[in-house]
């Protein structure tokens, strides 16, 4: 994935409105919450190798489009390594991956996610929601935020499944991949959120740590309703 110009996404976002605030029952299941800063690590790495690898995320702007959508511009930081501008399009429930100029390339979420879709394909790879269950490290998250989230399974044609929770406003925030012999391991966690300073060169540095805990229980998760078939 190409590094967008900072000129090039200005100029993406220019005729755009500001970003509505949305109450909770229209949220999507993506970060769109203009200065929000996520850290993203594998809880299977330690020490090191695991600051190494984390993932850093701030949402830099956030703008509604002419035809209702949202335009969310992000940067992301993985490890040590040079920031990347990321673009997305939030419309309708539904999240894509934009290129350089505004057109899409990716589909992470279809429109009408998660109540009016309970399966989907991209790229070779089946998803399927799972259902719906509260996540076991929303002890980070503000006391007004929703800790139920949607499971969605991916079943690519080749390699091993994974599970990701996503949560409104926040998008994914937990997965889980498939081991031989069916156990499932955690291999990327939320482990840190807050709105630092936009200064602040790494948002981890003004992120409250989180606290020490025992590992949750996996969460049941409620299947997903049944949907009447149309005719």
């Amino acid at each position: 994935m190409k590094r967008f110009a900072a000129a090039t996404v200005l100029l993406l976002l220019g005729g755009c409105k500001p970003l509505p605030e949305l109450p909770g029952a229209s949220a999507p299941y993506a970060q769109v919450e203009a200065g929000l800063a996520l850290v993203f690590v594998d809880p299977e790495l330690k020490g090191a190798d695991q600051f190494a690898r984390r993932l850093q995320v701030r949402v830099d702007r956030s703008f509604q489009a002419e035809d209702g959508s949202l335009v969310v511009s992000k940067e992301m930081l993985q490890g040590v390594g040079l920031p990347l501008n990321v673009l997305t399009r939030v419309s309708k429930g539904g999240v894509a991956l934009l290129d350089e100029h505004g057109k899409p390339v990716a589909r992470l979420l279809p429109e009408g996610f998660p109540d009016r879709t309970s399966s989907w394909e991209a790229h070779g790879t089946r998803f399927v929601v799972l259902g719906r269950a509260a996540w076991g490290g929303a002890s980070i998250l503000p006391d007004t935020s929703d800790p139920v989230g949607v499971w969605v399974e991916a079943r690519p044609s080749n390699g091993p499944r994974s599970r990701s929770l996503y949560l409104k406003g926040l998008g994914e925030v937990e997965t889980l991949e498939e081991r031989p012999g069916g156990a499932w391991v955690c291999v990327n966690r939320l482990e840190q959120y807050g709105f630092p300073s936009p200064s602040a060169p790494d948002p981890a540095l003004t992120l409250a740590p989180v606290p020490a805990s025992k590992p949750a229980a996996k969460p049941a998760i409620k299947p997903a309703p049944a949907r009447a078939k149309r005719h």
